[in-house]
């Protein structure tokens, strides 16, 4: 499919579902809220554009995503970073330096910053500077050896 510079939204390759994606999916149900709530807050007519989103398949227009905070009870800067670094990381190494150095974390109601380490920093800009498709691949591998067992997370330690 041929996409244009004036649509709102990109497609992306179907099946690249990044973080962003990922956090809607999973915020959304935490909130209980269906697809075609949180596209109707969002202006949208139609639930099918947040499956795309949610599935990979779609991006979201930048200038949509306050919007979406707003629909999913998150920080707007937050969710705006993270979407800019996800969808345009060099643009984001520009305004906010090599990457990110810190994020909050929700998780089960409570709120916390995290300091992300230099070496993970480096490794995560090189990461999300790969096409989408190879990103894709790198994740699903990895979390093949998670989920068969091949390799244990840290806070799974004998």
């Amino acid at each position: 499919m041929v996409t244009t510079k004036s649509q709102t939204a990109k497609v992306a390759v179907a099946g690249d579902v990044g973080k962003l994606a990922q956090l809607i999916s999973a915020r959304r149900r935490d909130l209980g809220k269906t697809q075609a709530e949180v596209a109707k807050i969002m202006g949208y007519s139609s639930p099918e554009f947040i499956g795309m989103v949610e599935s990979g398949i779609r991006t979201m227009d930048l200038n949509k995503i306050p919007r979406l905070a707003e629909a999913l009870i998150l920080d707007p800067a937050e969710l705006c970073q993270m979407a800019l670094y996800e969808e345009h990381p060099s643009l984001f190494a520009v305004l906010f330096g090599q990457s990110k150095k810190q994020f909050t974390v929700h998780k089960g109601g409570a709120t916390k910053s995290v300091k992300i380490p230099e070496p993970v920093l480096d490794f995560l800009h090189k990461f999300y500077d790969l096409p989408g498709p190879v990103r894709n691949s790198i994740i699903v591998i990895v979390e093949s050896l998670y989920s068969g067992g091949k390799i244990r997370s840290q806070g799974s330690r004998p």
